[in-house]
């Protein structure tokens, strides 16, 4: 058998030939000769080129960069809390989703801010809500400049609030309730009235009192109103305006009068906070007859009441009789306890005992 590739002929495997890369006298086989030439080493690509170290310039700048950015960031979030601690502090927490709409425009100063959010339709009556004076000042500005007056300035909200504060210092010492609601306050920032001219008034009336006033007037508003010197001074100071509060007051004092004295009268020993509450209604307050007689119903059941605490050892008390009798704040526990302590006296003595069925259902009074 002496098959070879001859001109394109196949030689045989056994023919022994030399070829480079194998060994002497042998001729690999077709598929290891494909392998061979298939699995041939390429040539190894060259390389990719080294990133140039930084310059310490360069490394400079960088780091000078991203400080300043962060410094940047710290002093937006300070921007912020201060704009935020100031409209809390001046009660315009209301007005905050406006004022952070303009902190990210990158406005930081709050009065700037407030007085933007002044003239902004969406927060606008908000802010005349908190600074009426303000409102009022714009409508008669309006006016001014129609009549070709110069305006009258606002208050920002810092003045605003100082002017506040100083009001009321101002009217220390005379009753609270008369003066200093914000009606009384936009007058007088409206009128350019300042907290020292509001001051001096209030100190000549309590000093007309203290010295000037005659002192049997003085005994006769004591005994017949009930007055104190402090409401006498607040009376000269603005007759119209102190009479209704003098009013309610007196009106009050009466109706605590004449209740305690029905208590008392009853045998009942209250406190006068209690007093107050069931003179606070018109229908004892006003009616001793009808205040006798609930406290009256109080009195007759008193002593049992008290005595069936201490046999179901529980704590009772007077007040709750009252609480319940005249419907004040918590009757409806009050009852809720003297209908439990009846209910347990009837199971210790199966009706048999020394109460009667009513003995803690005294009639209300009518």
């Amino acid at each position: 058998m002496a098959n070879q590739y001859q001109m394109g002929i196949r030689v045989p495997t056994t023919t022994q030939v030399s070829v480079p890369g194998g060994p002497v006298g042998y001729i690999p086989t077709w598929d290891q000769a494909s392998t061979s030439t298939a699995t041939a080493t390429p040539t190894s690509a060259a390389a990719p080129p080294a990133t140039p170290a930084k310059t310490a310039e360069q490394l400079y700048w960088e780091n000078r960069t991203s400080l300043e950015a962060a410094e940047a960031t710290a002093q937006r979030l300070r921007d912020q809390e201060a704009v935020k601690s100031f409209f809390d502090t001046y009660g315009m927490s209301a007005l905050w989703g406006g004022a952070w709409d303009y902190i990210t425009q990158g406005y930081t100063d709050p009065n700037q801010i407030a007085m933007m959010l002044s003239n902004n339709p969406t927060y606008q009556q908000a802010y005349y809500a908190r600074f009426p004076a303000v409102q009022a000042i714009r409508e008669e500005n309006k006016k001014r400049l129609a009549a070709g007056q110069p305006p009258k300035p606002e208050p920002n909200p810092a003045a605003y609030v100082a002017l506040e504060d100083g009001y009321r210092k101002a009217l220390t010492g005379l009753p609270e309730g008369i003066w200093g609601d914000s009606g009384d306050i936009t007058e007088w920032i409206l009128g350019d009235v300042s907290p020292t001219e509001v001051a001096d008034r209030a100190q000549k009336a309590k000093d007309y009192i203290n010295y000037s006033a005659n002192d049997s007037i003085k005994r006769e508003l004591r005994e017949v109103w009930g007055m104190s010197d402090t409401e006498m001074a607040a009376y000269m100071l603005d007759p119209d305006k102190s009479i209704d509060y003098l009013t309610k007051e007196y009106e009050k004092r009466q109706s605590h009068a004449t209740v305690e004295a029905a208590g008392e009268d009853s045998g009942l020993t209250l406190s006068d906070s209690l007093y107050s509450q069931v003179a606070g209604n018109d229908m004892y307050g006003r009616s001793y007859g009808n205040a006798l007689a609930g406290f009256q119903s109080v009195a007759e059941i008193e002593d049992a009441y008290n005595r069936l605490g201490r046999l179901s050892g529980i704590t009772t008390n007077t007040d709750e009789l009252v609480t319940d009798q005249f419907g004040l704040a918590g009757a409806a526990d009050a009852a809720a306890k003297k209908k439990g302590l009846a209910s347990q006296e009837r199971a210790r003595f199966s009706g048999q005992s020394g109460l009667s069925k009513n003995s803690l259902s005294a009639k209300r009074a009518q």
